[in-house]
């Protein structure tokens, strides 16, 4: 039974192949016969078999049906990318021209700038200044650098505004911002994850103060070099004690003998 449904999905395999080869033809000649029309320097090739296959749903069964729709999710897909080819090389051009300081063809200055008017340069230069500063309050998205706004202020001059408003300032940034020639604000820094502090453990801190009571040296014998920990201390006969902690020749008073932070 294994081996049957093996041969009958190869079966199915081969009969889907065939259909689509079928199908496919009829793409191709659809594309061919579009390129009659079109110049010789234009023309296009109907995109390779495997290619126009992956837009195929195999789980279509009627082959006239799902050849149908691969055709026009191919032919679509060819539409989309001709457009984005188009749009790409028109705005190469743009930023090229406006990269070299040249008017942009698809900048349009509103009426209201138009009809500005001002009694002297003074009035007119605080208006563009009161104007600049509104834009910059209402643009959180501007990134504002030297670079960049030298390139907004060198791009609004190409265009023959003289005194530039909130509006203009508004379009220049959009179109730049379209044609990448502004420097993109930085990428936040990711926020550190909080610290987990813990409590510390009452019964831990006991534990190390007794490792600390046994294991730790408190004095180093004058006499011998050797070292001696509370708890050595402890259980030395007090003659030895009093050497260690007083001296030779010292007399102990209470606090010598009595420490209060240990009792």
């Amino acid at each position: 039974m294994r081996e049957f449904r093996e041969f009958a999905k190869q079966e199915d395999e081969k009969q889907r192949l065939a259909e689509d080869q079928a199908e496919y033809a009829k793409y191709a000649s659809i594309v061919d016969e579009e390129q009659k029309r079109v110049p010789r320097a234009l023309k296009v090739s109907p995109i390779p078999f495997e290619t126009w296959r992956n837009f195929t749903d195999q789980s279509v069964v009627d082959p006239v049906l799902r050849g149908a729709q691969a055709t026009n999710a191919a032919l679509l897909h060819k539409v989309r990318s001709d457009e984005a080819a188009e749009t790409e090389a028109a705005n190469k051009k743009a930023r090229d021209a406006v990269a070299a300081g040249k008017r942009d063809d698809a900048f349009t200055m509103g009426e209201q700038t138009r009809k500005l008017r001002f009694p002297n340069i003074e009035a007119a230069s605080a208006f563009a200044k009161a104007e600049a500063q509104a834009f910059l309050e209402s643009t959180p998205a501007y990134y504002a650098t030297k670079k960049n706004w030298e390139t907004m202020r060198s791009y609004v001059e190409a265009q023959g505004v003289t005194v530039p408003d909130r509006y203009v300032f508004s379009l220049a940034f959009t179109r730049l911002s379209e044609l990448g020639l502004l420097e993109p604000a930085p990428e936040p820094e990711p926020e550190a994850p909080p610290v987990d502090v813990q409590e510390p453990d009452p019964e831990e801190i006991k534990r190390q103060q007794r490792d600390r009571y046994r294991t730790a040296v408190v004095i180093i014998d004058p006499q011998t070099g050797q070292g001696y920990t509370e708890y050595q201390l402890d259980r030395l006969p007090a003659d030895d004690y009093k050497r260690l902690m007083l001296g030779e020749h010292s007399t102990p008073t209470i606090s010598d003998v009595i420490r209060p932070w240990q009792s």
